[in-house]
């Protein structure tokens, strides 16, 4: 997957259109059914990465005709294997094409019953059964400065994806959260600049 950048500001269809098109690409192998799970994490706390994440997944489900899912990193610190098995039965029963995932939903379990967080193996068998009944699986991760979720993710997942708040974030956040990245042996194959005001006229900008 190559690495883009793209901008959601008042016209977000066509830039998570590029997105889509350029980094939510399948396997190249003809043989591989797997789906394709990206991490999307951000730098500082309130970038809109749950805003981009469920906009995204959206457009997806709608003009792309793939099943869909968003899943927060809270939902799967509490998994159980239990809880897989009954994801994965009730997409493949369901057929569901866009389905969302969150700490609310889980309400009543608790995260000390999931081997989640003590055991890789487990982390890694999610992801992969997760690919194997739907076609996207998109992670809404808190910050990287936060916790150690994203990049407990980014070497098992197909890559990452940060969000950066536009005129909020600085150079030295991201290269900040880059080099954890790059230490956890994960990819960033993308950037979203969230929230840019466009000074050009929509009339205008439709020329260019």
């Amino acid at each position: 997957m190559r690495m883009r950048r793209t901008i959601v500001g008042k016209r977000p269809h066509a830039e998570l259109q590029h997105l889509i098109y350029t980094v939510f690409q399948r396997p190249t192998k003809p043989e591989s059914a797997e789906g394709v799970c990206i991490v999307f994490t951000a730098a500082l706390h309130n970038e809109g990465v749950t805003y981009v994440v469920r906009r995204l997944g959206q457009e997806m489900a709608q003009h792309e005709d793939k099943n869909t899912l968003i899943i927060d990193s809270a939902y799967l610190q509490k998994l159980t294997p239990v809880d897989l098995e009954q994801i994965a039965a009730s997409s493949r029963r369901e057929s569901n094409r866009y389905c969302v995932l969150t700490a609310d939903s889980s309400e009543g379990r608790h995260a000390e019953s999931s081997p989640w967080k003590s055991d890789r193996g487990f982390r890694e068998q999610c992801l992969r059964t997760l690919k194997s009944v739907f076609d996207y699986v998109l992670i809404d991760c808190s910050p990287i400065g936060h916790d150690a979720t994203a990049a407990s993710l980014a070497p098992i997942s197909d890559g990452v994806v940060l969000v950066v708040e536009a005129g909020r974030t600085r150079r030295n956040h991201i290269q900040f959260s880059e080099q954890i990245l790059r230490s956890a042996h994960g990819k960033v194959v993308g950037y979203v600049l969230n929230k840019r005001r466009y000074l050009i006229p929509d009339w205008l900008y439709a020329r260019l």
